[in-house]
């Protein structure tokens, strides 16, 4: 198939305004870029006004929150509903455009989604799947966690989730804003907890994603070696610093808090309390990491 007259954008600027692209529509390989000649009887589009993109990339997606039903809901869902949203939302995310992601963890079930992606059973994006998020007992996210104390059960989580498939570990550093009763900006785990889990992800060969709020978190981890942090809300020039000097890569997640913040009839009175509190700082937060490392 050939579509003509379009604007192509290979992620980085316009590379032509009046362009065409043809591709195979079984295989989904693109077969030609900015000039395409019909073969035969080959279907040709002509789409004016119309912008082709590189497959988009989300680093941090929940299946499983799409923010049509309360964390809470969720949480008294059984495994057979739970599969059916998120593979649900897996079809969504890749009609929008979305090609690649990185699941975030609910109970077992996106190394179970990835799996069928992979076969061709379900539609989706290409996933790399975590399994049950580490968190100690009580922590943000117990409820479809893997809940631990001590450094001898975080090494044990972490070889239970690399056995049952996840291709990489996430762990709460901190607490967050859907859980009752936990503080975004408090350090949850001990130092000798935190990297005890990094140590053992890294010796099983996968990289380590963390959830963390508040300074406190973000330094501990950076220093530990943590691969990603996820939201870093409330991060201080000491923890920025410690991201650049260990390479440490930021998700920022800002579409997290602003739709928290704009569907608030899902979310309870005490998270959207804590979104209101944080969204701007948030903001300003990711603004000071990218001015560390030089802007876009």
């Amino acid at each position: 198939m050939i579509l003509r007259d379009v604007r192509l954008f290979d992620g980085r600027e316009v590379i032509a305004t009046d362009g065409a692209i043809g591709f195979d529509p079984e295989t989904g390989l693109i077969e030609a870029v900015g000039d395409a000649e019909q073969q035969g009887d080959e279907a040709v589009k002509t789409l004016p006004d119309h912008t082709v993109l590189p497959g988009l990339v989300d680093t941090h997606v929940h299946f499983s929150l799409s923010g049509q039903a309360t964390v809470e809901d969720v949480v008294h869902q059984g495994d057979a509903s739970l599969a059916l949203t998120e593979a649900t939302n897996a079809r969504t995310t890749l009609e929008a455009g979305v090609t690649s992601v990185r699941a975030m963890g609910a109970r077992d079930l996106d190394v179970v989604l990835k799996r069928a992606i992979d076969r061709g059973d379900l539609p989706g994006p290409r996933t790399l799947a975590n399994c049950r998020s580490i968190t100690i007992t009580g922590g943000h996210g117990h409820h479809l966690g893997r809940e631990v104390d001590g450094p001898t059960e975080c090494r044990k989580a972490v070889r239970e989730q690399v056995k049952r498939g996840a291709g990489f570990i996430k762990f709460m550093a901190t607490g967050g804003v859907t859980t009752p009763g936990t503080d975004p900006e408090t350090l949850a785990f001990t130092h000798e907890e935190l990297e005890a889990i990094i140590d053992e992800a890294h010796r099983r060969g996968v990289h380590v994603a963390t959830h963390a709020h508040g300074a406190e978190g973000i330094r501990a981890t950076a220093a530990a070696g943590v691969d990603t942090v996820e939201h870093g809300t409330f991060m201080d020039d000491e923890a920025i610093d410690l991201l650049v000097t260990n390479d440490v890569t930021l998700v920022p997640t800002l579409s997290a808090p602003y739709r928290i913040a704009r569907n608030t009839e899902q979310a309870t009175e005490a998270s959207s309390q804590k979104t209101g509190d944080v969204y701007e700082r948030h903001i300003e937060s990711f603004k000071q990491a990218l001015d560390a490392r030089g802007g876009l």
